[in-house]
């Protein structure tokens, strides 16, 4: 289909089937089936069909991209190259839902859909209303701005106020409702299980594994054979340990670290050899690249591959011997990467060390933990020695550190929410950070440097437009970015209002002004980093960038050309999904997240609590508390009547006046556990 396209861009013109068959070099008697290739073109936005001849859509001044709906009902179109989102002007032939991707006629600033190519949304998850003698579901998802009827004989399986997940049979217009049946009744809508369920649902959470991928673990070792060994570097004898938190049962890296007789570091990034026993196209490996990671939330791993791997044969285990892929980095009392090597290996961890554990060790010199580890202290000490140099570093490289809290929810036996505090960050979470930092921009690297398929982890560029309102934002404290800025400008930014009042505000909105990172199978450096080169490595079992990268790295190493080329023909529309897939676990994260804290803050109504101001909309505030359990305060309850000045993020009456990183003191008014909100009212 690729050759169609190029032959139809080539000749820059209307094309029929006849001529395009005649310039494939084909039969006439084939113009049937270059008919059929160019309706499914045609049906996926690719060409344009007018009065049945084809061409490219760019040649009709059309543009592809996908439709991003606000929660107050309004439509924009969103497309790489565009400098600014385009409104979309709404047409009496679509009803467009957020996230479909469609093709549209730019009109200036404007833009009118011509061709919706594929809907975002085939199931939805949301609530049972019933209005006279007809059911309703109202979508969960806030963006949708519309209801689907549900048939009288599928009605009867839900009763009103269930949350239920509904396949779209037909999709609503500007004249008629959407259809919907019921797949799953999730129970009652207040009910706070089935509040997480739907989020589950919602963001299309698979809580279980088909059978197909089930009946494959049977079929996967329980532990490493001699066979496996083959042409593996054997390191089972090097003292080699993993640091993960607490409760982490899949564990797929491992460190080990010498010094060299001329002072330099030998360091050991040992990576769980996933690529091994995923084999491409296999069932495993399948569902894996659908689900593109695991799925983190409190109290529960939804991963991406079964336990068996993940927890079992995979996971770099005390005391038992794992296949890895081992990257060995010579690093300079610098903190350079003077050589390196990456090779097929096998290890046997000597011990599984937490992070509570390795910090206590060297922090506290009097720690009964140094006792029992004294066979792995004076590696300790010096991973220490080489991480805060490598921070350093990272610091005179420019890397930005937005340094931003993380909650830790504690559950109780009854699976409810007892106490939040923040993610406590010690020197051995920043030892496995900056290790693993190491290990991926020195794989990066190479993959580049061999010219092998790979997917990327990338961070470009902040957008023109975001920067222009940023520099607004810090004028009044006359602060000024230089125009294309360095990573290290907005550090310098960072440094200088840290510990000041207006902190909060400045490093709320530099993070505004930021790209996204996502999975590119090109290399274009990670900005937020300051690398030239990086990708993700490190984790995959939890990750399938990169297994892609295993899977690439393991061909290299047996002069697999054909598998190297198959698998790069796969690489753009992996990183597409990862990139989705990556966002839409971060937003269910978050989500659930939300209803346990609200959960957690229902046992503390009428409470009092000191926090800073993290928000500011015309019709309120925002507070985080120290827990990081964020609270809105309705403007309506503010004493005063108060003026929202968008340009400096903040509310302001005669008498007050409250912006970002205000310190203030709150009353917890409400908490509504089904939905994740939690209303505070201001004292102070």
């Amino acid at each position: 289909m690729e050759n169609i396209i190029n032959i139809i861009k080539k000749a820059d013109k209307l094309m029929g089937v006849k001529e395009i068959t005649r310039r494939m070099n084909l039969h006439p008697s084939q113009q049937k089936m270059v008919k059929t290739l160019l309706e499914r073109l045609s049906n996926e936005g690719k060409l344009i069909k007018k009065k049945g001849l084809y061409c490219l859509p760019q040649s009709e001044g059309l543009m592809e991209g996908v439709v991003c709906s606000t929660i107050s009902g309004a439509d924009f179109f969103m497309a790489e190259g565009l400098k600014e989102d385009l409104k979309i002007v709404h047409s009496r032939e679509f009803m467009l839902m957020h996230n479909d991707r469609v093709l549209v006629k730019v009109l200036g600033k404007n833009c009118r859909v011509i061709k919706v190519i594929r809907r975002a949304y085939t199931e939805i998850v949301g609530t049972v209303v019933k209005e006279g003698s007809t059911y309703f579901l109202v979508p969960d998802e806030k963006k949708l701005h519309t209801v689907f009827i549900l048939p009288k004989s599928n009605g009867g399986q839900v009763q009103v106020g269930d949350k239920a997940v509904c396949q779209i049979t037909s999709y609503p217009t500007n004249k008629s409702y959407g259809v919907c049946k019921v797949l799953k009744n999730l129970g009652s809508s207040e009910n706070e299980s089935t509040a997480i369920l739907s989020v589950l649902y919602k963001y299309g959470i698979e809580q279980n594994f088909p059978k197909e991928v089930i009946d494959a673990c049977r079929d996967i070792p329980k532990s490493v054979s001699e066979e496996d060994l083959y042409n593996r570097l054997d390191l089972r004898k090097l003292t080699v340990i993993t640091i993960d938190g607490e409760d982490a049962k899949d564990l797929d890296d491992a460190v080990s670290l010498e010094i060299t007789e001329k002072g330099e570091y030998l360091l050991g990034v040992h990576i769980a050899d996933v690529s091994h026993y995923v084999l491409m196209d296999s069932p495993i490996d399948k569902q894996a690249c659908l689900r593109a990671t695991s799925v983190y939330i409190p109290g529960t791993v939804y991963p991406m591959l079964p336990k068996e791997l993940s927890n079992g044969i995979c996971s770099l285990n005390e005391k038992v011997d794992r296949l890895t892929i081992s990257c060995f980095m010579l690093v300079s009392k610098q903190g350079k990467v003077v050589d390196y090597s990456i090779q097929p290996s096998v290890i046997n961890s000597k011990h599984r060390m937490n992070y509570s554990d390795v910090t206590d060790i060297l922090e506290n010199s009097k720690s009964p933990k140094r006792k029992e580890y004294k066979d792995i202290l004076g590696m300790l000490l010096l991973m220490k020695e080489l991480a805060l140099i490598l921070i350093n570093g990272a610091k005179k490289r420019g890397s930005i550190d937005f340094d931003l809290p993380e909650a830790k929810v504690i559950l109780d036996e009854n699976d409810f929410p007892v106490d939040i505090q923040e993610y406590e960050i010690g020197i051995s979470n920043k030892i496995i950070e900056q290790f693993m930092l190491l290990a991926n921009k020195t794989v990066a690297k190479h993959m580049v440097n061999k010219a092998l398929p790979s997917i990327y982890r990338v961070h470009e560029k902040p957008d023109e437009k975001k920067l222009e309102s940023f520099k607004e934002v810090l004028k009044p404290f006359n602060i000024f970015l230089k125009d294309d800025p360095k990573p290290q400008d907005f550090n310098d930014i960072l440094n200088k209002v840290k510990d000041t009042p207006e902190e909060a505000l400045i490093k709320k909105t530099m993070l505004r002004s930021m790209s996204k990172a996502k999975y590119k199978p090109t290399n274009d450096g990670h900005f937020g980093l300051a690398y030239e080169y990086y990708l993700h490595f490190t984790s995959p079992i939890r990750r399938y960038p990169d297994l892609m990268v295993h899977r690439a790295l393991n061909m290299w190493f047996l002069n697999n050309q054909g598998g190297l080329k198959s698998l790069k023909q796969r690489l753009e529309n992996t990183a597409n999904v990862s990139t989705l897939q990556e966002i839409n676990a971060a937003m269910c994260e978050r989500d659930v997240t939300d209803i346990r804290k609200a959960q957690y803050m229902s046992k503390h109504i009428g409470e009092e609590f000191f926090g800073i101001v993290s928000g500011v909309t015309a019709y309120g505030i925002f507070v985080e508390l120290p827990n990081t359990v964020e609270g809105f305060v309705p403007i309506s309850t503010m004493d005063g009547y108060f003026d929202f000045d968008e340009a400096n993020y903040r509310l302001k009456s005669d008498s007050k006046c409250y912006r970002l990183g205000d310190n203030v003191k709150i009353r917890v008014f409400s908490a509504d556990t089904l939905e994740g909100k939690v209303d505070f009212t201001l004292l102070a």
